[in-house]
């Protein structure tokens, strides 16, 4: 019995020493972390405009929601082009893209029906991030819309419309 005794103590001790010896082996070392941030935008948020044109005064008046778009932050656009399909002779077909932050096109009612406007639009931007972050405007409903008096002033009764696209290029 004392053998045993004696035999598992011993073991006790060598067992105890032996992780008292990993305890002295320490390596470290230093790891880097890098990290790239990618540039991208979320998709265009399509705003509503809604226009009343006074063809008396030669002027109209647009309301509705802004289009937007959410960019990483500080990142740059390399283009904003807008285009829209309506035509001076009151038909539809390719427009003519505009990156000038004034697009000219025309609202059309039909054959010969057709009022010229100018839409003002943001070409040029740096993002804001994504997030709780404000998006950018590209249209600003309320004020980015302005009608050719003249075309307004002989503007027949009749809905007008026009289709335009907007372009984010990063």
């Amino acid at each position: 019995m004392k053998k045993i005794l004696l035999v598992a103590a011993i073991a006790l001790v060598v067992i105890a020493m032996a992780g008292n010896s990993y305890a002295g082996n320490v390596t470290n070392n230093t790891i880097s972390l890098s990290a790239a941030v990618t540039g991208k935008c979320a998709p265009i948020v399509p705003g509503s405009l809604t226009i009343v044109i006074d063809p008396a005064a030669g002027t109209a008046t647009s309301s509705g929601t802004d289009t937007t778009v959410q960019c990483s932050k500080n990142m740059p656009t390399s283009l904003v082009t807008v285009n829209g399909i309506g035509k001076s002779d009151g038909t539809t077909g390719s427009g003519t893209a505009n990156t000038s932050g004034l697009y000219s096109g025309f609202l059309v009612a039909g054959s010969g029906k057709a009022i010229g406007y100018t839409l003002a639009f943001n070409n040029s931007f740096t993002g804001n991030g994504f997030g709780a972050n404000t998006p950018t405007t590209l249209i600003n409903a309320s004020s980015a819309f302005t009608v050719d008096p003249t075309t307004a002033n002989l503007a027949e009764v009749a809905t007008y419309t026009d289709t335009i696209t907007v372009t984010v290029a990063y």
